[in-house]
């Protein structure tokens, strides 16, 4: 047996900005799966013996696979059938290496909104952590990554009712009670936003109420979160979590081109917690703060950081995301600009960003970084298009010479 995960045809809406604004949920899923345990690890149907990279090439944390980290996204855009196949794929890549036993495991353990041991309880709490981050990108005017942790708190809503858990459906989770709740907590002060982004989502929200056609998302908050007002703190696990997403989402937006806006987020969280950010410039605080160069990261694991950022900037540019690919471009920028400063680093042996790209490029391309087939031919096929017959070619070229070396750039 094996995984099918379908999804029906997308409805086109004719209100776009009507279905972010409400932020619909999705029409319920006619979806089919294997329970746990039940699959071999075997490599998928139709693949070729011999996968590029090898079949035990390492996957030691997945939340840093850039292969992994665009199958979720593919997740989370509905495009199931990519999503299987380039699944499908890293599994047999990694079959020796790294169970994942459905694609829900997998994406469960790139974004760390659920384990293995899944539970109805920690399900709806994670749906209502990315609620609480999807309401903070409403207030800051970021839409894109406001429907994103929306459509990553309704992964998790399909990880409990159909992944793993297929005969337990008898506790609905009701997402835009959850959605609500979120925003409750936030008005409530429970959790804790800068003023720049609580006093436009307040806007919002107010205009939401006017419209007819949102009302119903945002009805009692206000009134629930007076009556809330001296509840019960949220514990110092679920503080410290939202402390840290608040720390990254300062690093996320100045990456997404909001650099005023992360700038005065992160003077109100050095004004929160002076002790633990109070001693940092912003561009110290996103290398901390998205992981690619914290204050103990040395030169070579600095380098395979930069890789990373830049295999998963190519894989999401040919998969047509155009816009996460330019945010890995940025951390990769970033990243090589902090690599100069590291103590004891010969700025002359920091590689410059085209050749940096240029390298990681050719090295997809010869199969030397270990990609699923699908993602590396629409990587492939983009470029084609992109750059012309002859200048693909000529990368084409490279690549094979690369994979008769059996060595990278």
């Amino acid at each position: 047996m094996k995984h099918a995960w379908a999804v029906p045809a997308l409805v086109v809406i004719a209100s776009t900005a009507t279905c972010l604004l409400a932020g619909c949920d999705r029409k319920e899923r006619a979806t089919t799966y294997v329970p746990r345990g039940t699959q071999q690890n075997v490599d998928a149907p139709g693949l070729p013996d011999s996968v590029p990279g090898g079949t035990d090439a390492p996957l030691l944390d997945p939340s840093k696979e850039p292969a992994a980290i665009a199958v979720v996204r593919l997740m989370c855009a509905d495009r199931a059938d990519d999503a299987m196949a380039a699944y499908e794929e890293l599994k047999a890549i990694h079959s020796r290496s790294h169970r994942m036993d459905s694609i829900f495991e997998l994406a469960g353990a790139v974004t760390h909104d659920w384990g293995p041991r899944i539970t109805f309880v920690g399900v709806r709490k994670g749906m209502q952590e990315q609620f609480v981050r999807y309401w903070f990108y409403r207030g800051a005017g970021a839409d894109a990554q406001a429907d994103y942790h929306h459509q990553r708190a309704l992964l998790a809503k399909d990880a409990w009712c159909g992944g793993w858990n297929a005969k337990i459906i008898t506790m609905p989770l009701d997402t835009a009670a959850i959605r609500r709740n979120a925003l409750i907590d936030v008005f409530a002060g429970r959790r804790w936003f800068p003023d720049v982004i609580l006093s436009p989502l307040k806007e919002h929200v107010k205009a939401l109420e006017q419209d007819p056609e949102t009302a119903a998302d945002v009805v009692g908050v206000w009134e629930k979160a007076e009556n809330q007002g001296g509840a019960k703190p949220v514990s110092d696990k679920v503080e410290r979590a939202h402390r840290d997403f608040l720390a990254e989402a300062v690093a996320d937006l100045c990456l997404h081109n909001k650099k005023e806006l992360s700038e005065a987020c992160f003077v109100e969280l050095q004004q929160k917690h002076p002790g633990e950010y109070g001693q940092r410039t912003l561009d110290q605080h996103i290398g901390i703060a998205t992981g690619d160069c914290e204050q103990d990261t040395d030169i070579d694991t600095a380098r395979q950081n930069l890789r990373m950022l830049l295999t998963t900037a190519y894989l999401h540019y040919g998969l047509g995301f155009d816009d996460v690919a330019s945010y890995y471009e940025r951390r990769a920028v970033h990243l090589l600009a902090l690599m100069k400063a590291i103590e004891g680093v010969d700025e002359r042996t920091v590689p410059g960003f085209e050749q940096a790209r240029q390298s990681t490029l050719i090295d997809i391309m010869s199969g030397i970084e270990p990609t699923p087939q699908s993602m590396r031919e629409a990587l492939e096929e983009r470029l084609r298009k992109e750059l012309g017959e002859a200048e693909f070619n000529t990368l084409l070229r490279k690549a094979g010479r690369v994979r008769e070396a059996g060595t990278g750039q």
